[in-house]
């Protein structure tokens, strides 16, 4: 008897097995549900990449040696309005206009939606990863309010000529995309660039100045962060909050910075910057930041020599499990073990 019912559950343990590996065996990449937006999002991205490149040209800027696809994305290595160190890889990583991609799929996952309202805080270290986010936003119909930084790391938008608030309102005037920063800052050291040179970042201001955008020039940090928070706020409460970069007003002045990716629930201090504030007051908030890790978590690639084409790759696939294999295997498993559970009454009879 007890041979016969060990028999019985090995079959059905090897029935279960046969079910897993087809079950794996038959699982497949899809496209995923909104798959239309996101390759919208990422020729939006493409477009606004183009048209960045266009700009240095007119400046006498070519791209890097170091930006080896010639994305034009890239900035200098080290010049006076540089604020920390960056890497090259990272940087290059992301000038894929498939970054738009990932970031609907952030957004989407965060609750973002049609209607919403999104405030971002973007240095310049990610010039890159700002455009995804403002693409991103447009192609979900979400309302972005941005406060954008002039300071960057190594290799980002640090080109004292052609900073990200540069790009960001040539490209609003080029109609390349439909939403201007909300206000300007310098970054860097205490948010007002205490670290730049103070001329070059003088000549820097004045003509972001000249835009008519209001410059944030607050040095103290409680008053800068509520002066944000009162600017996000002026059409309402926002549904998620995103920091791109490492400014001390997304970080927070603590010894080490929050986590990349969505940030749910936990607790702020007095030292905490905007991610942790919103994320204690239950609103959802995204770090971009420590690039590898980041794209690793969504299966993209790292530093590519080619990057996918828009349209391919994880930002656009789901994956669909077939439910035959294991609901075939439970139903063997179950008429085995039902006859099994029958013979044992009648030899107990």
């Amino acid at each position: 008897m007890r041979g016969a019912r060990a028999a019985l559950l090995a079959v059905a343990l090897a029935v279960a097995l046969l079910g897993l590996g087809l079950t794996r065996a038959l699982t497949r990449a899809v496209p995923a549900e909104d798959f239309a937006l996101k390759q919208a999002a990422a020729e939006h991205m493409r477009r606004c990449m183009d048209a960045v490149l266009s700009y240095r040209r007119e400046l006498g800027i070519p791209p890097l040696p170091e930006d080896a696809r010639g994305t034009g994305m890239l900035g200098d290595h080290f010049n006076a309005v540089t604020t920390t160190a960056g890497a090259a890889d990272a940087k290059r990583t992301t000038a894929d206009p498939n970054m738009a991609a990932l970031m609907v799929g952030m957004l989407t996952e965060a609750g973002v939606g049609p209607g919403d309202r999104v405030g971002a805080g973007l240095s310049g270290s990610f010039p890159a990863m700002n455009l995804a986010l403002i693409c991103a936003c447009e192609a979900i119909g979400a309302e972005l309010i941005y406060i954008a930084s002039v300071g960057a790391s190594t290799y980002g938008a640090n080109l004292p000529q052609l900073t990200f608030p540069d790009m960001a309102l040539r490209l609003y005037a080029d109609a390349l995309i439909g939403t201007p920063p909300a206000a300007f800052s310098m970054g860097g050291a205490s948010d007002v660039g205490l670290d730049m040179d103070a001329a070059l970042s003088g000549e820097v201001r004045a003509r972001l100045s000249a835009s008519g955008v209001p410059f944030l020039d607050i040095r103290d940090f409680g008053a800068n962060l509520r002066a944000r928070m009162q600017l996000y706020a002026e059409g309402g409460p926002i549904d998620c909050f995103v920091g791109v970069g490492g400014s001390i007003t997304t970080n927070g002045t603590g010894p080490s910075a929050p986590p990349h990716g969505i940030l749910r629930g936990g607790t702020a201090n007095e030292r905490s910057g905007l991610l942790e504030i919103y994320a204690e007051a239950g609103v959802p908030a995204i770090h971009i930041i420590d690039i590898r890790k980041l794209v690793a978590d969504y299966g993209m690639p790292y530093d590519p020599e080619t990057p996918p084409k828009i349209g391919e790759g994880a930002p656009y696939m789901r994956t669909e499990y077939s439910k035959i294999p294991a609901a075939c295997a439970l139903a063997v498993d179950a008429a085995l073990l039902i006859c099994g559970h029958r013979r044992g009454r009648r030899v107990r009879r």
